[in-house]
């Protein structure tokens, strides 16, 4: 009977880790396809022009997909169609309380449907970006956590080619198109006094 009992303690011991590492390899699974270990190039290239529906936003950053679902129910209801989601992060959050974050956050539409958007509450707004020479980095977007990993891997990699080309830091466009990349488009802007 001790015998027994010894090779069931063995038998669940290994069961166990077999268990754990399944449960390991379907979180690193996850994780990868997420994008959290995507390779994140920058490039330069022309990008634009934009027609934005935008709303101003302050605060936590992680309210961003709640302003742009309401949104595109605004959109859809006034006839206008987007494209992708986007955002405008004016404050790093490692400098700027949460409470106090700015952002314009809202979709990219088509130019044409400006006097629709104008049409809007004031709060919502009509914004026109031209084309600009920009940083560009695109990341995967799959899962809700490829935001965060973008975030994590994308700002990194733009911050250090705005460094090493001696520019002038100033925020980035993000677009969101969903199941597909977010595309982190930052302007050139020479430092002053260059």
């Amino acid at each position: 009977m001790p015998a027994r009992r010894s090779r069931k303690a063995r038998g669940s011991g290994k069961t166990a880790i077999v268990v754990a590492l399944l449960a390991l390899l379907i979180v690193l699974g996850y994780l990868a396809y997420s994008g959290l270990f995507t390779t994140v190039t920058v490039t330069e290239a022309d990008a634009g022009p934009f027609a934005l529906m935008v709303q101003d936003q302050k605060g936590d950053y992680g309210q961003t997909g709640r302003t742009i679902g309401a949104l595109r129910k605004t959109a859809k209801a006034a006839g206008i169609e987007s494209e992708a989601g986007c955002g405008i992060f004016l404050d790093n959050p490692r400098e700027v309380k949460k409470e106090n974050l700015r952002a314009q956050v809202g979709l990219v539409i088509k130019a044409s449907d400006k006097d629709k958007v104008r049409r809007l509450p004031a709060e919502i707004k009509y914004k026109f970006l031209p084309q600009s020479k920009c940083l560009t980095a695109v990341f995967p977007f799959r899962t809700k956590l490829s935001i965060m990993a973008g975030i994590m891997r994308a700002y990194p990699a733009l911050q250090k080619a705005v460094a090493e080309r001696k520019l002038q830091r100033v925020p980035a466009l993000e677009i969101y198109r969903e199941h597909v990349s977010i595309t982190y488009l930052m302007p050139i802007v020479p430092k002053e006094g260059k």
